[in-house]
Formats: structure tokens, sequence, C-alpha cells
């Protein structure tokens, strides 16, 4: 008879999913496929401990600087979090249902915010756990690893302006942010999965196309 341990992990290789993302690492975008159970955001995996690394699967690559020209196609990249610019998110289609993280989403003071991280100016909606007494202490003290911002618009060399249902930038690339009034508490977006939080699909922005364009 087989014990609960391999049961549960015979469950988790089956409810393993493929989300469509894009990396930014240096001078390069990583358009692929990122292997995750059910229960994983992105979020998640960038932040856990228990690995250094992203595993990229049916991943296009392309120049930072002429993001229309596929250079190379591979089965699979590994990108070590620790050289990661950004995530992509392009749409929250993928991402872990609400219903099943009803019991972590909390109210989040959101702040419309402008952050350059590694040459690219990303600007959207960010989210924080209490008020911010300056932009200094947004940075220096409530901004997790990877953080994320949503409803966003990335501007960079290579090409328009980026719209992504969700950005996740890594802290340490960060060399300036801005922040905006605060809005009305309201779940986090980033906790969610609905249309209303992210309004861009992939057949309406860049990042979509990409994605698209690709598969």
């Amino acid at each position: 008879m087989e014990s609960s341990d391999s049961i549960h992990a015979v469950a988790k290789l089956v409810n393993n999913q493929l989300t469509p993302l894009i990396l930014v690492v240096e001078s390069h975008w990583l358009v692929g496929k990122l292997r995750r159970t059910a229960d994983q955001r992105v979020l998640d995996m960038l932040v856990e401990t228990a690995s250094d690394y992203l595993n990229l699967e049916d991943v296009k690559v392309f120049s930072s600087f002429d993001r229309k020209n596929c250079l190379t196609t591979l089965p699979t990249m590994v990108v070590p979090k620790d050289r990661l610019h950004l995530a992509i998110i392009p749409t929250d289609r993928f991402e872990v249902p609400r219903k099943q993280r009803v019991h972590k989403i909390v109210n989040k003071i959101q702040l419309e915010s402008s952050a350059v991280a590694a040459g690219y100016l990303v600007q959207g909606t960010l989210h924080l756990n209490c008020n911010a007494n300056s932009d200094q202490h947004v940075l220096s003290d409530l901004l997790g690893r990877f953080f994320p911002i949503t409803a966003a618009t990335i501007f960079g060399p290579g090409g328009d302006p980026v719209q992504a249902s969700t950005v996740l930038a890594n802290k340490d690339f960060v060399s300036s942010i801005s922040c905006g009034e605060a809005e009305p508490n309201s779940p986090s977006p980033a906790t969610t999965n609905s249309s209303a939080a992210s309004p861009h699909r992939p057949g309406d922005s860049i990042a979509g196309q990409l994605l698209v364009d690709a598969f």
C-alpha cells in the first residue's frame, strides 16, 4: 500500500501546470513557461529558499534591444534568481485562483508607483502591508526580495512599452522608486485572479503578444 507521502507526491506531479512567463535577465528576454503546482504563485517560487534557481521550459530567447526577432529556441533554461531582473506575468489567467487563496488575501495599501530596475522604468500599482513614511522607507524596509507591481507598463530599450498583469521586480536591481498617494484599501490584486485587478490580457498587450508569437 502506498504511503500518504508518495500519494501526495504523485498528486503534486499530476497537478503541475505550465505558466507563461517572461524573465528579464542581463541583455536578454526569455519567453517561456514555468512549471509549478496548482497552489503555487510565481512570487511564491521566487521567494522560496528551497532553490536558488528557476527552470524555464519551451524558451525563446530575445535580445533586450530587439524583442521582435527570436535569437534561438531552447527546450529548457536554468535562471539563477539572484541574476533575474524582472519576471513579467502577462496575464493572471494562469495564477492561483482566488478561491484557493481566500484565507491569505489581505487588505493592502495601494500606491501608484514608478520604479527603475536594471535600466527599465516600471509603472503601475505597488502593494504595501503598512503606510510608508517616505519613498526611502518603501525601498529600505517595506519591499521583499521580489515585489509585485500590478497593472504594469514597462518602458525600456528594444521596442514599444510593454503592458502586463504583474511585474515582479528584483529589489537588488532597483536603483530608484517614486510612490504617489495611497488609494483606498482593497484586497491586493497581486493575490487575486480577477479581471478587474489586472485588465491586461494576451491579446491586448505586447507582453502577451510575445507569448502569442512564441507559442
